[in-house]
């Protein structure tokens, strides 16, 4: 009887062991998750990232920008009308962010303060006649193999400009369409600076 007995204990303990060993391995996929904590959730965004390049990257080889390698400049936006929006585009990826304010946006004394009759002079050949536009403008470089479809480029850059009646209710101060629409964002203070800012320029 005493060796029965024994024999049971050890079975109780092997059975302890059987179950304290499943419990380990049930365990093992909660510890590798603390572990590696967001790797999971990074990885997979970075994936994401990937495909979207290279979606980017097909879309391009197969658009009318396909011979397009550079393109460098200044945009005029109707949402964020005091600031000179930089163009910067290379391959696939396109940077646009503000680069300052135009001077038209700004007091004459102070942007023309320390500068020569020259240089004044200089800066106000961009100006128009129409005060409330002043120097802002649409300017960009286009840099590539795109003689084939310069038409079409051109025409597909112009479409991006307001219709007469978006331009009518510009000129009336009517902006709320506009910044509502608005996909870069309010570039809202003169003094905004992304190398001194969290925020990323904004792609796409």
């Amino acid at each position: 009887d005493e060796d029965d007995d024994e024999d049971d204990d050890e079975d109780d303990d092997e059975d302890g062991d059987d179950d304290e060993e499943e419990a380990a391995e049930d365990l093992e996929p909660a510890k590798k998750k603390l572990c590696t904590g967001d790797d999971d959730e990074d990885a997979s965004r970075e994936e994401d990232e990937d495909d979207f390049r290279q979606l980017r990257v097909e879309a391009k080889k197969s658009s009318i920008f396909a011979g397009l390698f550079r393109s460098k400049g200044y945009i005029w936006l109707a949402s964020n009308t005091d600031f000179i929006g930089g163009w910067s585009q290379a391959g696939s990826m396109l940077t646009v962010q503000p680069e300052g304010m135009w001077y038209a946006a700004g007091d004459k004394k102070v942007w023309s303060e320390g500068l020569s009759a020259e240089e004044i002079a200089a800066i106000e050949e961009d100006f128009v006649a129409d005060q409330a536009i002043g120097d802002r403008r649409q300017e960009i470089v286009l840099i590539g193999q795109i003689q084939a479809h310069i038409a079409e480029i051109v025409s597909a850059l112009e479409a991006c400009l307001l219709t007469e009646d978006e331009w009518s209710a510009f000129r009336r101060g009517d902006l709320d369409d506009f910044s509502a629409a608005d996909p870069w964002g309010s570039w809202s203070s003169p003094q905004h600076d992304l190398q001194d800012s969290d925020e990323e320029p904004e792609q796409c």
